[in-house]
C-alpha cells in the first residue's frame, strides 16, 4: 500500500490515466526536449515525440479493444475517451462526471423498497456532447446496459441485478433493481456510456466493429488513430464540458521492454511512462528533468493458508508463522521501502479502515519462538485462524517456525486482492483482527 496525494481525475484531464501502477516515471515541468524529427517508424513515418504540449506516454501493453467494457486489459487509454456517470476519486469517494449527482438515499435519488428491490435514478447534466457533436441522452444510458447485458464481455459486473430502466424523458433515468446493492457505483455505469446512435448499428459481438476501434465518447481526449503494434494517438477536446484538458494531444506507443521506456525517458523520446518496477525505483528516482510519482494502490498483497492441511490445520503454527514475518524487513530489501505494512484489508482511503490497528500476531519474534516450541500434539485452544501476511522472511529468531513452515509450504498461496470503495449505501463493516 502506498501513500495517495494525487487526483485520479486531475490526472486523467492534466495528462492522461486513471488506472496507473504503483511506482510511475513522468515529466514534472515540461517535457524533456525530443531527438529531431522523432524515432522513424516503420513504413517511413515518424512516430511522435513529447514536445510542447504534445505528450507521448509509454504504456507496458498495447489494448486489445478501445471498448472499455469487452477489454481484458488495463482502461489506460480508454479512460480518456470514454466517461461514466460517476468515477471514484483520490479519496475512493464516488463524485458525479455525466449524472449531476451522486445518488443517494438522502437526495432522494435512491428508493429502498420492502421487498428488497431498490430504484437509482440518475440526472444528467444538461448541453452533454459526444465528440461528433450529438447530444448525451438518457437513451444512451439504457442501451449501454443493454448492450453490455447481452454481451460475453469482461466487465458485465452490476448489470444483472437490473431488471428494467426507465427513461421518462432526456436527462432522467430510472434504474429498477431486483436486489439492494451497496456496491452499485463499483460497477456498470461507472465504466462508461456509449451512444446510441452509433452502437444501435453495430454488431457489437464482433470485435472488428467501429466502436472498439474507434470510439467515440465525450472524455477529455478525442479518438483520432490506431497504429497497430506503435501507438495509438488522442487529440484534446475542444468543447469539453469539465476542467482541462491540458495538453493539446496525447500518444501512447507500445513498449514492452522496461528498460527500453526508462532509455526513452532519459533521451527525451517519452514524457511519461507507468509500471516502473521497484527493482528500476533508484534509476529513475532522480532522472534529471523528470519526477517520479509513488501512487497507492486499493488493493493489497497477502499469504493465505490451507487450513485443512496437516500443520497448517494447528493455529499455532499458523500463529507462529505470522509473527516470524518482519513484513518491513520485505519491504526495505525488495520493494524499495515504497509500500506499507498493514494488518487489516482496509486501506486508509476505505471507510471501515481502522487507524492505529495492529494484530496481536503482527512480527514478534519471541512470540514466534514461544509458539513454534509448543509440545507436539498439542493443541492450542483456538480450533481455527487465518492469518494474512506479505510474504516469508527467514527470521533468525523463529527456526523452528520456518521449519514448520518449509514442511507446509506447498499448501499456501499468495494472493493480491482489491478493497472496496466507498458505496452511497453503506454496509455495516465487519470487525478487524484475525479470524
Amino acid at each position: 500500500m502506498l501513500n495517495y496525494d494525487l487526483s485520479r481525475r486531475r490526472f486523467v484531464q492534466g495528462a492522461g490515466l486513471t488506472s496507473i501502477a504503483a511506482l510511475l516515471a513522468a515529466c514534472g515541468g515540461g517535457n524533456a526536449p525530443a531527438p529531431e524529427g522523432g524515432e522513424e517508424a516503420e513504413g517511413g513515418e515518424a512516430a511522435p515525440a513529447s514536445a510542447g504540449n504534445d505528450l507521448v506516454i509509454a504504456l507496458n501493453y498495447e489494448p486489445d479493444t478501445m471498448n472499455i467494457y469487452a477489454t481484458h486489459l488495463l482502461g489506460d487509454v480508454q479512460a480518456m475517451v470514454v466517461e461514466g456517470l460517476l468515477v471514484p476519486n483520490g479519496d475512493m469517494v464516488y463524485v458525479p462526471r455525466l449524472a449531476k449527482e451522486v445518488p443517494t438515499v438522502e437526495n432522494c435519488l435512491i428508493t429502498m423498497k420492502d421487498d428488497g428491490t431498490m430504484d437509482i435514478t440518475y440526472n444528467l447534466r444538461e448541453g452533454m456532447k459526444w465528440h461528433d457533436g450529438e447530444p448525451v441522452t438518457s437513451a444512451d444510458v439504457k442501451i449501454t446496459w443493454e448492450t453490455v447485458s447481452a454481451s460475453e464481455w469482461e466487465s458485465t459486473d452490476g448489470c444483472y441485478d437490473i431488471d428494467s430502466i426507465d427513461c421518462p424523458d432526456d436527462l432522467t433515468v430510472v434504474c429498477h433493481y431486483n436486489k439492494q446493492t451497496p456496491d452499485f457505483a463499483q460497477y456498470l455505469f461507472t465504466f462508461g456510456i456509449m451512444p446510441k446512435h452509433i452502437i444501435k448499428n453495430l454488431d457489437m459481438a464482433d470485435e472488428t466493429n467501429e466502436y472498439d476501434n474507434a470510439p467515440v465518447g465525450t472524455g477529455p481526449y478525442k479518438f483520432v488513430e490506431w497504429k497497430r503494434g506503435e501507438y495509438i494517438r488522442l487529440e484534446k477536446n475542444e468543447d469539453y464540458w469539465g476542467e482541462g484538458p491540458y495538453m493539446d494531444s496525447v500518444t501512447f506507443r507500445f513498449i514492452e521492454d522496461e528498460n527500453t521506456r526508462i532509455n526513452m525517458l532519459k533521451t527525451g523520446e517519452i514524457g511519461f511512462t507507468a509500471g516502473i518496477s521497484y527493482g528500476n525505483y533508484d534509476q529513475v528516482k532522480d532522472l534529471p528533468g523528470m519526477q517520479c510519482i509513488t501512487h497507492g494502490l486499493n488493493s493489497w498483497r497477502y499469504l493465505d493458508f490451507n487450513c485443512t492441511k496437516p500443520g497448517l490445520d494447528d493455529v499455532a503454527v499458523r500463529r507462529a508463522i505470522s509473527c516470524a514475518i518482519d513484513k518491513q524487513a520485505l519491504i526495505d530489501q525488495l520493494f524499495a521501502g515504497l509500500p506499507t505494512p498493514c494488518d487489516q484489508p482496509w486501506m486508509p482511503s476505505d471507510p471501515y479502515h481502522v487507524e492505529g490497528f495492529t494484530s496481536q500476531w503482527s512480527y514478534d519474534p519471541a512470540k514466534a519462538e514461544q509458539a513454534s516450541r509448543r509440545p507436539a500434539g498439542s493443541r492450542a485452544p483456538t480450533t481455527s485462524a487465518r492469518r494474512t501476511a506479505s510474504a516469508w522472511s527467514s527470521s533468525s529468531a523463529a527456526p523452528r517456525a520456518a521449519r514448520r513452515w518449509r514442511a507446509c509450504s506447498r499448501s499456501s498461496s499468495t494472493t493480491s486482492r482489491r478493497s472496496a470503495s466507498r458505496s452511497p449505501l453503506r454496509p455495516t463493516p465487519p470487525p478487524p483482527g484475525p479470524r
